[in-house]
Formats: C-alpha cells, sequence, structure tokens
C-alpha cells in the first residue's frame, strides 16, 4: 500500500465522519445511529496493515473529537488502538465477503465499547454505567448487519482492491 492509498482511505474517512456527524446521525435504530466510520476503518486498517492504520484511526479520531463532545483524545486513543489491532491482520485472513466482515466488525465494535467503558470508568468514575447493557448490543447488531454490505460497496467501488498475495483476502 502506498502513500496515496493511506490519504486517500484517511481523507475518505474524514469526509465520511463529517457526513456522518451531520446527515447520518439521523439514521437511528432505537437512539443508536451507526458508527459507519468506525466500520470502514476496521476494513481498511485490515487492508493497510497495522502501521498505516494507526495513523488513519489517529486522524480520524481527533476529528471525531473535534466534532462531538468527546474530551480530547478519547475518540484518537480508541480508532488509533482498533486500527492498530485489526491492522495486525493483514495478510494473515481469507476475508471473504460474509462472515469476516462480521467477525471483525462484531469484536471490533465489542473492543471499542469496552475501551470506552474503561476510560469513562477510570476518568468519570463507575456512576451507574453498565457495559453489557442493550446500547452494546443495539450497536454490534447494526454494525454486524452493515457490514457485508459496506465491505461489498467498497469492493464494488474498487476502494478496497483485492489482491490475495498483497494482503491475504479476496473473495
Amino acid at each position: 500500500m502506498n502513500r496515496r492509498s493511506f490519504i486517500f482511505h484517511t481523507l475518505l474517512l474524514a469526509v465520511l465522519m463529517v457526513l456522518q456527524s451531520t446527515f447520518f446521525r439521523h439514521l437511528s435504530l432505537g437512539g443508536i445511529a451507526p458508527d459507519i466510520v468506525f466500520v470502514l476503518l476496521i476494513f481498511s486498517s485490515v487492508y493497510q496493515g497495522s502501521f498505516k492504520a494507526e495513523g488513519t484511526g489517529f486522524i480520524v479520531g481527533i476529528l471525531s473529537d473535534l466534532i462531538s463532545l468527546a474530551p480530547p483524545g478519547f475518540n484518537a486513543f480508541i480508532f488509533t488502538l482498533s486500527a492498530f489491532i485489526a491492522g495486525l491482520f493483514k495478510g494473515t485472513v481469507f476475508f471473504d465477503p460474509v462472515l469476516m466482515p462480521v467477525i471483525f466488525v462484531g469484536v471490533g465494535t465489542f473492543f471499542k465499547n469496552m475501551l470506552s467503558f474503561l476510560l469513562k470508568s477510570v476518568f468519570l468514575g463507575n456512576q451507574g454505567m453498565s457495559f453489557f447493557d442493550r446500547t452494546l448490543w443495539l450497536e454490534m447488531g447494526i454494525h454486524i448487519i452493515l457490514a457485508p454490505l459496506l465491505f461489498g460497496l467498497l469492493k464494488a467501488f474498487k476502494i478496497i482492491r483485492m489482491n490475495e498475495r498483497e494482503t491475504g483476502y479476496g473473495g
């Protein structure tokens, strides 16, 4: 993956972050809006590898912190660490069109919520917060349903080029 591709992925996710915070926030189910940027960050990370993915995750996370009411660095930390871990799987798994996107996004969403819960617990104290509430399961469900659809769009528009020898996944 070259520098131009890294810049393209980062800019694409940054633009989607702005769209998500303005237009897509009204697309919610049970008060939970899908985090399309996070879902796409997972795919981008597996494609880019951990080194470039953590850069993309950090930039998109900082942008998320600036757009939202989150403390500076909150989303940057979560997105960077999530992207880095997902990027470790570059070239190690066969990425079929349905099962692997569901697994990666499901585990990624669980991990993102776990990090968020831990950071909130450390800095705000456990003020009646619960990790295993309906919000977690609803967000995981929404992301799992969206994962194969978004992955299919990325492939259809050739945003992610499948080269099994380079990336270890195809479909």
